[in-house]
């Protein structure tokens, strides 16, 4: 759900149906793009963990609370991530924002099987 794809600096292209965007890439490039940069839906996948007896747990909410790295982002990535880390750490509205935003970033879970 992440608004900017930054491997083909476009906006929105995770947003648009899979048929869609192909109107707006030459066909090896659509070719690359459906194959690499359209995963599943991040509550599909809790979905399949939760069935498969699996306990996870999300870091996205703890990597967005962190200070952004300048060495893993550039651009247009490293200001839309500072503007969404000032935020995310105002007081009391902080978590409510972060909790609402943090769909739209790389989910990133920590999986453990059930015992």
């Amino acid at each position: 759900l992440v608004p900017y794809e930054s491997h083909t600096k476009v906006w929105l292209l995770h947003w648009l149906p899979k048929k869609l965007f192909k109107v707006f890439f030459k066909k090896n490039k659509a070719k690359f793009i459906e194959n690499h940069l359209f995963l599943d839906w991040p509550w599909k996948i809790k979905k399949i963990f939760l069935n498969e007896k699996f306990i996870y747990e999300n870091l996205t909410s703890k990597r967005l609370i962190e200070m952004p790295d300048s060495k893993k982002l550039k651009g247009v990535a490293m200001k839309i991530r500072k503007l969404t880390y000032k935020l995310f750490i105002i007081p009391y509205f902080g978590k409510f924002f972060l909790k609402m935003l943090s769909n739209f970033y790389m989910l990133e879970i920590v999986l453990r099987k059930k015992l």
